[in-house]
């Protein structure tokens, strides 16, 4: 299939929007909308206390708000875009990776309560 140009529109709307700077500050505004809503809701409403992993959480949900920042310096360029997505995904990554730590810790603590306890804190 070499040479045969495939007309896909959608393709052309997802690509004229990724190298759209709106795109890419909507994605850093919503990272730190949900950072201020989860701040807001479950330390000053809920009156919880964050663990050591809800914080290393924030900080990978800022580092993905970074990373859409840093694409929307220049979206047409793609070193700003390849760069934005990198630092993005380590934030996606890190997110799930604390996230199932804490998971795990707060199982371990429903079945264990006497030996473990929940969040990491001791």
């Amino acid at each position: 299939m070499s040479g045969v140009a495939l007309n896909y529109p959608y393709l052309n709307l997802v690509d004229q929007w990724r190298r759209g700077r709106p795109l890419w500050l909507a994605g850093a505004l919503l990272s730190v909308g949900l950072e201020l809503f989860s701040v807001l809701y479950f330390q000053k409403g809920l009156g919880l206390k964050p663990c050591l992993y809800c914080v290393y959480i924030r900080e990978a949900i800022i580092l993905i708000a970074l990373g859409s920042l840093w694409a929307a310096i220049c979206p047409s360029l793609g070193f700003f875009r390849i760069l934005g997505h990198l630092v993005s995904l380590a934030g996606s990554f890190l997110v799930l990776f604390f996230s199932f730590k804490l998971e795990t810790l707060n199982v371990i603590a429903k079945y264990w309560p006497d030996e473990y306890v929940s969040c990491g804190a001791r």
